[in-house]
């Protein structure tokens, strides 16, 4: 979603990647020219800017994630996907996954604080250091 009109869209679409156009994509684009999405989701300034926000929603309409960035930082594609990953994989089986989980084979916690799971959790990652 950009402040910019679809016709913008089309523009930049149309510019090729090395030269400063975001290449092949096939997703969604959704012009708010009105701004009234960038205020609902908290990125507009007074001045009328938009910052740069990433915002996860699931199926369902819960917002699983959110982070705004100012204009000069980019967002990092990878960890987007790190987070999708992760939202799927606590979904389907009810794990915590910690900061550094990157795939299903890692290592994760159970949702319950000190308990055994979690001390047994702490205990295989940190005597493998």
């Amino acid at each position: 979603m950009s402040v910019d009109s679809v016709f913008a869209h089309m523009q930049l679409f149309a510019m090729p990647r090395k030269k400063g156009g975001p290449g092949d994509m096939d997703i969604p684009l959704i012009g708010d020219i009105s701004k009234k999405l960038s205020k609902d989701y908290d990125v507009k300034l007074k001045n009328g800017v938009a910052l740069r926000g990433t915002f996860m929603i699931d199926e369902k309409g819960i917002l699983r994630h959110k982070s705004i960035n100012n204009l000069s930082e980019g967002r990092n594609v990878d960890e987007v996907l790190h987070l999708v990953e992760a939202f799927k994989f606590t979904d389907l089986h009810g794990k915590v996954c910690p900061s550094y989980w990157k795939n299903k084979r890692d290592s994760t916690m159970v949702p319950e604080i000190m308990c055994k799971k979690t001390e047994e959790y702490f205990q295989d990652v940190y005597s493998k250091k």
